[in-house]
């Protein structure tokens, strides 16, 4: 969904139209009687037929009063609406495990990913049992002796941080095939970084070679994090990124490689520049935890 406010600031009301001419195609609204020193919202639901940046030109049109004579009016659009990569569906518990199977050795990151499980910490006590209360919390022990359920209460543990990098990789002659992986990474790097923010609730830094390192701690962050994914052209050579750029995120939580090639050596160079390792994933690989989009269909806004 996508449009534009009007505003009006004359003293009287105002009726106008206006057209956003992009290259999705053309879009009109009619801001009827937009009262003096107001403003009126125009929305519209819009299929976008790749990923990318959309709109304008804008153009304002008016028949004011009887509609004899028409005046248009171009206006900008800035930098219009940014269309991120198609995600795919992934499975939250899934992709944890995942993640905590490719850890490979790094006994801090096995042991934070498997608090994120139950998102809890330390047993502070028991209480008696409640209606809803998990049969798996039930203390035996104190159960048999008191004669009644009796369940372990936990401190809650803050959920990992996910540092995401992409590697867009494309061969200096690429075939339609390599493009279609391409796609296909970016889609599923975006669905990674969605999943594991609403799942867990924790921050989320996503690092584009070439466009910087953001963090995106509320959905609108990410969103702004994930932006470069629907500019990036992919590329035979991309730059790792220092581990300076990532700041202390890359020592406290989960770091995931999404590559459009599998097996790919920028993991192993992120590693040794930052010290620690990356889980490397290919929309090629067996994800039982995740699902593609669809073949046909739009982009998601």
């Amino acid at each position: 969904e996508h449009g534009v406010r009007v505003t009006n600031d004359g003293p009287r009301p105002v009726t106008v139209n206006v057209e956003d001419r992009s290259a999705a195609g053309a879009t009109h609204f009619l801001a009827h009687e937009v009262p003096g020193g107001g403003a009126l919202d125009c929305t519209a639901a819009r299929e976008f037929p790749a990923r990318g940046r959309f709109g304008g030109p804008l153009a304002v049109v008016s028949a004011f009063p009887f509609g004899f004579v028409t005046c248009q009016r171009p206006v900008a659009a800035g930098d219009g609406l940014v269309v991120l990569p198609r995600p795919g569906v992934a499975d939250a518990d899934g992709l944890r495990r995942w993640v905590a199977r490719q850890a490979g050795g790094d006994g801090r990151a096995r042991q934070v990913l498997r608090r994120v499980t139950t998102d809890r910490a330390e047993v502070r006590g028991v209480r008696a049992y409640r209606a809803g209360d998990p049969i798996r919390d039930i203390h035996w022990r104190t159960t048999a002796r008191r004669g009644e359920p009796m369940v372990r209460e936990y401190d809650t543990a803050p959920s990992p941080e996910l540092v995401l990098v992409v590697e867009p990789w494309l061969p200096a002659d690429p075939s339609a095939a390599d493009r279609d992986r391409l796609e296909a990474a970016l889609s599923l790097a975006v669905a990674v970084a969605v999943t594991w923010r609403r799942a867990f609730d924790s921050p989320v830094t996503v690092a584009v070679p070439g466009c910087g390192v953001a963090t995106g701690g509320t959905e609108e962050a990410l969103r702004a994090a994930l932006a470069p994914l629907a500019d990036v052209a992919g590329a035979p050579e991309c730059e790792v990124p220092a581990a300076g750029a990532f700041g202390g995120r890359v020592l406290r939580g989960a770091r995931v490689v999404v590559s459009s090639r599998s097996d790919t050596p920028f993991a192993a160079a992120l590693a040794r520049a930052a010290g620690k390792p990356f889980a490397a994933l290919c929309p090629t690989d067996r994800l039982p935890w995740y699902q593609p989009p669809a073949a046909e269909g739009s982009s998601g806004a």
